[in-house]
This record gives C-alpha cells, sequence and structure tokens, in this order.
C-alpha cells in the first residue's frame, strides 16, 4: 500500500478520534493504539500527524521492520503540507536512532537543526549522545553539557546522582510537593541495585531516542495525585543498564510487565481481597 500524503482539511482527519488514540499512548495502552489508528486510517488514510504516531508507536513497541515499511509507503506530493514534511523528518530521525545508525542520525540532526529548533523538539540529550558515541564530544562541550542532569548522566553516569535525583525528587518521606512519589516502604536504592543487573532487555520500550524505558508491576509501590498505584517506570539511557529515574505510573499497561511485588505483599493483598468479598457478599462494610 502507497500512502500519499495530501493537505490536511477537515475531511482528511478527525481530531476527537485521533486525541483518544494519543490518550491511548501516553496511558501505554499501545496495543490498543496500533488497532485504533489501522480502523482510522480506513477512514481517514491522508492523516500525516496519524501516520507519524502510528509508527512511533510501532517504535516504541519494537517493531522496526514494520516501522520502515510503513515509513517507505508514503509518498510527498507537491502539495503535501510544510507540517506534514517536517513530522516526516522528526520519524526519519527516531529510525535512525532506533536501528543505531548513529553517525547518519547526527548527520540528519545537523542537517535539519532549524526545523527541529522551530518545532521546539529538545535535541540537546540527543546532540549530546550522539557526539559521546561517535568521539566527537568537546571538553567545552563537556563542561556546558554537565550543567544539566540527564546531559551529565549522558556524558559520565553517576550511580550516586540518579539515586540522589530519585530519591529527591519521587520519595514521598520527603514531604515535597512533588505528587508522584514512592511510598516510605519502597526501597529505592534496592530496586535500583536489583535492576540494574537485569537490563538493558527485551522488555523495553523504546519511548525516546536517547533512552529506553521500562514498566514493572509492584503492588501500592506509590501514589499519583494521592492515589495508589500498583505500577512504576524505569528510565534508562540507551543501550544501557544506567538508570536515571523511576517513578510511580497510574496507567496499567496492555501488555505483560514483570511483577516485583515481594511474596509476603501478594499474600496480604490476597487475604485483604478475601476480606472484601466477605464483606461485600454479607452487606458489611469495611
Amino acid at each position: 500500500m502507497v500512502v500519499n500524503v495530501y493537505i490536511l482539511e477537515k475531511k482528511f482527519y478527525d481530531n476527537n478520534q485521533y486525541q483518544k488514540i494519543l490518550k491511548l499512548c501516553t496511558e501505554y495502552r499501545l496495543y490498543e493504539a496500533i488497532n485504533k489508528f489501522e480502523i482510522y486510517f480506513q477512514k481517514y488514510p491522508n492523516d500525516i500527524s496519524g501516520y507519524a504516531y502510528y509508527i512511533e508507536t510501532l517504535m516504541k513497541l519494537g517493531k522496526l521492520d514494520k516501522a520502515v515499511e510503513f515509513f517507505n509507503q508514503i509518498r510527498v506530493e507537491e502539495n503535501t503540507t510544510i507540517h506534514a514534511k517536517e513530522e516526516l523528518l522528526r520519524i526519519k530521525l527516531r529510525l535512525l536512532m532506533l536501528n543505531e545508525e548513529y553517525d547518519k542520525a547526527y548527520q540528519f540532526l545537523l542537517q535539519y537543526q532549524s526545523v527541529f529548533d522551530k518545532n521546539k523538539w529538545a535535541t540537546g540529550a540527543l546532540s549530546c549522545f550522539l557526539k559521546k558515541q561517535l568521539g566527537i564530544l568537546t571538553d567545552l562541550e563537556k563542561e556546558e553539557f554537565s550543567k544539566k542532569y540527564l546531559l551529565r548522566q549522558i556524558i559520565s553516569y553517576s550511580k550516586e546522582d540518579a539515586l540522589n535525583h530519585i530519591n529527591s525528587s519521587h520519595q514521598s518521606i520527603l514531604k515535597n510537593m512533588n505528587f508522584i512519589q514512592f511510598v516510605e516502604s519502597f526501597k529505592i536504592k534496592d530496586m535500583y541495585d536489583k535492576l540494574k543487573s537485569s537490563i538493558p532487555n527485551q522488555d523495553r520500550i523504546y519511548d525516546d531516542v536517547v533512552s529506553d524505558k521500562y514498566i514493572f508491576k509492584y503492588d501500592a509501590c506509590g501514589h499519583v495525585n494521592s492515589k495508589i498505584v500498583d505500577y512504576f517506570v524505569v528510565v534508562a539511557i540507551k543501550n544501557t543498564n544506567h538508570i536515571f529515574t523511576m517513578y510511580p505510573c497510574s496507567y496499567k499497561p496492555d501488555f505483560i510487565v514483570p511483577d516485583l511485588t515481594p511474596e509476603v505483599s501478594k499474600e496480604k493483598t490476597k487475604r485483604m481481597s478475601q476480606i472484601d468479598k466477605f464483606n461485600q457478599r454479607y452487606g458489611k462494610n469495611s
């Protein structure tokens, strides 16, 4: 199938449906999003923004071959909008990064830097990552990049820096104003040490050009806006075990993730569930 990209008029897209699919992506319901996109394209076959996010969703799940195949089917016409062309440039760069073609990605970034800057597509971390991979980081750039946490971790990873960042951002014992926090009983350092020996692995989500994301189940591990949640996210620098953040997550993904809930916690949850069923059956309130 060849996809011809034209000027987007109202009849060529449905913003309501489109936004609902994007919401699925943010909630890690990625397989459902792919299915919804494919249904959507039957009615709106010329929505370039839709194709861009569809390809991105394929990439997040590591379906590189299908993403490349679909990308190569898109044909740009004379009346293709500037926005559509720029979206395709963004996707092309992501494909190069996922395929680890770093030299090509760097040259591509330099060639279209003005486009990325105009659209406010942040490239600081990407530039830092690529220059390090290619061995072309200057001492002056290292000094400048190191002023920012993520870039500093890309240049020279520090476990201490990572734990300080995670604890200061997402540990409820600190009583700060961040409403995405682990409960006090969730031992961040212990979890960090446990996970560092098991990643990178095939369970990652290719969510960003310079990092990999992992989702784990852990009952009552934290809270998001005062709601107790059962999942948490770990983010590491691309293709490494260099974890630079982790945080509780309120979304339940539509794919299987490792369950790290301690057995004692599972038994407690199971007992509580049985009590709730008893109270519900006999009309008693807990």
